[in-house]
């Protein structure tokens, strides 16, 4: 505390210098069990340490061991492969930020959780909508997993229950612009 490396914020702790946050979140992620990250995101955390998690998580895609932990999260029966975690408004959040760490992982997980899912179902998507829709709008920027979400995005714009501008629907929209198109994807992807 002293030389400034850790600073208090009520009752918690924050380290200061960005390399050695990320160094650090790193190592602890790599490290944690799927169970234990699974009671972190399904338990009652504060909105403040939530919001930190999810930014510190989204800036670690360039540590492989993360990306694999990622993939391992994004599985059939781990948390983020259930509609339960990435409907609710924590899961859906942090979900978003993972998108950034395994893009691939994470439209697959979307892809594999919400496509059997008929339009009535998905309008009654909520607390996590808002998130999913972001995330999706990430994923098919991406090239590589336009194929995947794309469809996803579509199925959720059909299914729309929201007036926003940057609904499901207005991103997708976005995505078929003749200039600056929301998508690195072809044309005829």
């Amino acid at each position: 505390k002293g030389r400034g490396i850790l600073t208090k914020h009520g009752n918690f702790v924050q380290v200061r210098p960005a390399p050695l946050a990320m160094r650090l979140a790193a190592d602890w992620w790599s490290k944690c069990s799927p169970e234990k990250a699974a009671r972190l995101i399904e338990g009652d955390i504060p909105d403040r340490l939530a919001e930190a998690l999810c930014e510190r998580v989204r800036v670690l895609d360039n540590v492989p061991a993360v990306r694999e932990f990622v993939a391992g999260l994004c599985g059939e029966q781990r948390p983020f492969g259930q509609a339960k975690v990435l409907n609710s408004e924590l899961g859906s959040r942090l979900f978003r930020s993972l998108v950034e760490v395994n893009p691939e992982a994470t439209a697959k997980a979307l892809k594999r959780t919400f496509a059997g899912w008929t339009i009535d179902e998905l309008k009654n998507v909520g607390p996590g909508r808002r998130n999913l829709v972001w995330a999706l709008e990430k994923l098919c920027f991406w090239q590589s997993t336009f194929p995947t979400a794309g469809p996803v995005l579509l199925v959720l714009a059909a299914a729309e229950n929201e007036d926003w501008g940057n609904n499901a629907t207005g991103i997708f929209i976005g995505l078929f612009k003749v200039v600056l198109s929301g998508t690195q994807a072809e044309p005829t992807q």
